[in-house]
């Protein structure tokens, strides 16, 4: 079983057999041949990096021209309209096609005590091993918005040794900033606002204390950093600290997801007799610009890149057997809501997890869980037909979901990542016997396993 997995499982039992007071979320739902061998070992020195000026890239280049949406409601099928889900069982091929057109580096995280952590070169197969302190991992991987740069912790067994290391897709390291002592040293990085600045979670230092980190804003190539509080109204947050470790990353401490401009902030929310939701709050004017019910905090908003719209899953309907049913909202940075998908309509109950953003902001791939008594098609290696969770992405121009039928994780919520192009998927897969990952091309039809034991975090442009 995947180590992020069961570590998801044990954090579960843990909060069940405590006897800390955790409120309880409403409608929760938790669903859940190497091809290249040729490998180059990067440097182990590390050196603490001054501050200088961003290297290389220009921060300001021109961005992909972004489509305008109109916020509508998606229209429930019926009988005679076209349905949302179409499926489209995706064969496992045995090898990458011939002249495939795409390039970039792949970003591996390896499972502890198991198996390395390296990036991938898509064009030639060369693996570049990011070194690790024999004993502990690498931590808290991130990929800037535009697929420049790579942040992870280094973490150290000797006292002020951990770094924050900034590394390009060559595999070099262009900075490693000391890690501070109140910087969380599990899930600290919460990600990239843009190619300069990162948000870091910051401990208050108090052992086992219950309140939200506070987020630290770092530009680690001038070393300028700000703090931002959460001090947000009603905010309701109960942080994991305890257990040492967060299911969603930085979010799982903060319970906090900022837009890009650090204008807009999306957060928690409870406001009394068990009532729930997600904020939408507009920092400076201070004001709520929209409130979703009922949102289960085990699926984090995702802003798109340029920080015009986030997109979010709330169990906001019925299917026809009574049960709560999770659908995709997108939420515009004016507070504007728009329904995705509506799955209630269905005889089998649908959940969403695990969701992103493709490049061009036109599609979300994302976990579909499929709670059917129907078995998918038996063609995938070592993978149980009747397992719920498999590959699914929705076309937002045309409404569309296609089930590929690829399989996807057995507990948790399954990585899936783009390429830079945005023509492929990697899917994390591990419902029966092993962890591996897979390749898709749903406009290609073919999806091939590219590893094992490791699980994809990001694909960065080549340099």
């Amino acid at each position: 079983m995947n180590y992020k997995r069961l570590l998801s499982l044990l954090v579960l039992l843990a909060i069940a057999c405590s006897g800390r007071a955790i409120p309880p979320a409403p409608s929760l739902s938790i669903p859940q041949t190497p091809a290249f061998t040729t490998t180059a070992i990067l440097e182990a020195a590390v050196t603490t990096a001054t501050a200088t000026p961003s290297p290389m890239l220009a921060p300001s280049a021109t961005r992909t021209s972004i489509p305008t949406m109109t916020l509508t409601r998606t229209p429930s099928p019926s009988a005679t309209a076209q349905p949302q889900i179409i499926t489209q069982c995706i064969p496992i091929a045995t090898k990458l096609p011939k002249g495939l057109e795409t390039g970039g580096v792949i970003v591996f995280v390896g499972e502890p005590y198991i198996s390395y952590s390296y990036l991938l070169e898509v064009k030639t197969g060369r693996k570049m091993t990011l070194w690790e302190n024999e004993g502990v991992g690498l931590r808290s991987f991130e990929v800037s918005p535009e697929r420049n740069w790579l942040a992870f912790m280094r973490p150290s067994l000797n006292p002020g040794g951990s770094r924050l290391v900034i590394m390009g897709s060559n595999g070099k390291q262009v900075q490693a900033i000391p890690w501070e002592d109140l910087w969380r040293a599990f899930n600290g990085i919460a990600g990239w606002l843009d190619e300069e600045r990162l948000l870091i979670s910051r401990t208050s230092g108090k052992k086992y204390d219950p309140n939200a980190d506070s987020m630290i804003v770092l530009n680690p190539f001038t070393g300028e950093q700000s703090e931002l509080l959460p001090d947000y109204p009603d905010m309701a947050f109960i942080n994991l600290d305890w257990y040492g470790i967060g299911w969603w990353g930085g979010y799982s401490h903060n319970g906090t997801v900022y837009d890009p401009s650090l204008s807009r902030v999306v957060y928690y929310k409870y406001l009394g007799n068990q009532s729930w939701g997600l904020s939408l709050w507009d920092r400076q004017a201070k004001k709520e610009l929209v409130f979703l019910p009922d949102y289960s905090f085990y699926n984090r908003p995702k802003w798109f890149r340029d920080g015009s719209r986030f997109i979010a899953s709330i169990p906001a309907t019925l299917d026809r057997a009574g049960q709560s049913q999770t659908n995709l909202f997108l939420v515009s940075r004016d507070g504007e809501v728009r329904q995705l998908t509506d799955l209630g309509v269905y005889s089998a109950q649908y959940e969403v997890s695990g969701y992103e953003w493709s490049p061009d902001g036109r599609k979300i791939a994302f976990q579909l869980s499929v709670q059917t008594s129907q078995p998918y098609p038996d063609i995938y290696p070592d993978s149980d037909p009747q397992s719920l969770n498999r590959l699914a992405v929705l076309d937002l121009e045309t409404g569309l979901i296609t089930d590929t039928c690829v399989p996807g994780v057995e507990y948790g919520q399954g990585d899936v990542v783009w390429s830079p192009d945005g023509d492929y998927v990697l899917f994390d897969s591990n419902d029966t016997k092993k962890s591996r990952v897979y390749l898709v091309s749903i406009a290609q039809g073919f999806a091939v396993q590219i590893a094992e034991n490791v699980f994809p975090v990001g694909w960065l442009k080549k340099q």
